[in-house]
């Protein structure tokens, strides 16, 4: 506590705060609450367009092996998860967030990747001259 003795002879008393009071507090956390919310969206649909990303680059690794693979032996090979994809056409797909698959006739093949937990699915479809890449299912996401 301090006290100050102005020229009239009137003693003045200031306290110094050093801590905050709960009210501010409360709307210190308010603020934070809201900035979060408007944020947490945002940052969800960013993620979600680099897994995207990181689904049709790996449909296009498997294209690029499978026209390989159609090359060496005159087929394609198909595969019902990650695991047999990486087995069969000698790849290192991860399987964190996607699960692969490739369907195969004797001249296409349609590579998919299937997002887990979601109800995403992106689709390559190789029909002997051109690819096509589809997303269905959540189209929330499909960029």
């Amino acid at each position: 506590m301090k006290i100050i003795l102005p020229a009239a002879g009137v003693a003045i008393v200031s306290k110094k705060r050093k801590n905050f009071t709960l009210t501010e507090l409360i709307v210190a956390i308010i603020v934070i609450f809201i900035l979060a919310s408007l944020g947490l969206p945002r940052y969800r649909k960013a993620v979600e367009r680099v897994k995207n990303k990181g689904a049709k680059s790996s449909l296009g690794l498997i294209s690029a092996a499978e026209r390989t693979t159609y090359y060496e032996i005159g087929k394609y090979k198909a595969c019902s998860n990650t695991d047999d994809c990486n087995d069969q056409l000698r790849l290192s797909l991860s399987d964190e967030d996607w699960d692969y698959s490739v369907a195969t006739t004797s001249d296409n093949f349609t590579a998919t990747a299937q997002r887990q937990g979601g109800v995403r699915k992106w689709t390559l479809t190789f029909d002997g001259t051109s690819e096509t890449l589809a997303c269905s299912g959540s189209t929330d996401y499909c960029e």
